[in-house]
């Protein structure tokens, strides 16, 4: 059978919202337009019936609307970043590329917020909401990367502490052991064995 039905998108947002677990859904997109899916057949057969017969309560009529919006979310539904999403994507992209550039600086937060482009403060809450953890944590973590990829390449132990801006050994050991579980020099010869 065929139906056509209108769903008000001031009706639809708020329950696709809830089935994406989101607070809104206004960068909700629907990929396909035409699906093979019996259960989302279903609840609009259902829905158009409650509505043409006047049958049932609201609530059926809700819980009806809802199993469309979440059989639409699951199978077709995309999010799309909204522009300033993107913008501040692409802001916090270009403050990684700066660390990264600059890795054996001594990075300052100012520094990284202005290649950004955004204020200190705002940059912090946007990092770490963007990727979990501090710009601080993020470069010390780069920093403990690059000097473990220096290490398997054979460089000193020496030298690779002052090259990617370790103050001294017991700061750069405390650092390395906490994220790969032994010191540098442990590391060193489990790569030579």
């Amino acid at each position: 059978s065929y139906v056509m039905m209108y769903i008000p998108a001031n009706e639809l947002e708020p329950l696709v919202a809830n089935a994406a677990g989101r607070e809104q859904a206004t960068d909700f997109r629907v990929g396909a337009t035409l699906m093979q899916d019996p259960t989302l057949s279903q609840a609009i057969l259902e829905l158009a019936r409650l509505i043409t017969n006047r049958v049932g309560s609201r609530i059926e009529q809700e819980y009806a609307l809802y199993q469309i919006a979440l059989r639409v979310t699951q199978h077709a539904g995309r999010f799309e970043p909204n522009a300033l999403t993107r913008k501040v994507d692409v802001l916090l992209e270009r403050a990684r590329d700066f660390i990264h550039t600059h890795i054996t600086e001594d990075l300052a937060l100012e520094d990284i917020s202005e290649a950004a482009n955004l204020s200190k403060y705002h940059f912090l809450r946007l990092f770490r909401k963007q990727f979990g953890i501090t710009p601080h944590q993020y470069v010390v973590s780069c920093r403990i990367n690059a000097a473990r990829h220096a290490l398997d390449t054979g460089d000193s132990l020496n030298d690779v502490i002052y090259r990617h801006g370790f103050a001294d050994l017991s700061h750069f050991n405390r650092r390395f052991k906490r994220i790969y579980g032994m010191t540098p020099r442990q590391y060193q010869v489990s790569i030579a064995s």
